[in-house]
């Protein structure tokens, strides 16, 4: 009697094991997004904020990202990790910049990644960091008013994707 018992309970878990991990593992759980700026020898030192546009997307799971408005729609309910890289080159423009970027979700900044330029002609900042989420949330890139950021491709890259789901 007692092994029956704990043989039901066993598969009762494995069952639930195996539910959760199918839907880990679902096509609409795959949600990604990795590219990086095609502009070259390009500066924005802009007087208002302007949403970043990756030009050259190298992975797009799920269909997040609308490049025509640089926006990413979440697609499921979960945690997200995020990495931002902003790489300036002021070489090209000769200008005394400060190099920064958010990332918005929703409107609010959720993180910030700065560096003033000293006496150096380039600069690189790198923002890491994992979030809850929920479907519908969007995301933007920001170059915040009084920053720069120089298009040098394939140094100014952002990639998001989806830790695990939430239900």
């Amino acid at each position: 009697m007692y092994l029956n018992e704990t043989l039901d309970n066993y598969e009762k878990k494995l069952r639930y094991v195996q539910l959760i991990y199918s839907n880990m593992t679902a096509p609409a759980t795959r949600c990604a997004f990795s590219g990086s700026t095609q502009l070259e020898n390009n500066c924005i030192n802009n007087r208002s904020d302007i949403i970043v546009k990756f030009e050259k997307p190298f992975v797009n799971l799920g269909g997040s990202y609308n490049g025509s408005t640089g926006y990413f729609t979440v697609c499921h309910n979960g945690v997200y990790s995020f990495a931002l890289t902003v790489h300036n080159n002021v070489y090209f423009e000769n200008l005394n910049v400060s190099s920064c970027a958010e990332i918005r979700v929703n409107g609010a900044t959720v993180a910030r990644a700065t560096e003033i330029q000293n006496s150096d002609l380039q600069d690189s900042i790198t923002a890491v960091f994992a979030k809850k989420l929920k479907a519908g949330d969007k995301i933007a890139i920001v170059i915040p008013q009084d920053c720069s950021l120089c298009f040098v491709s394939l140094y100014n890259t952002f990639t998001y994707f989806l830790l695990y789901p939430m239900y």
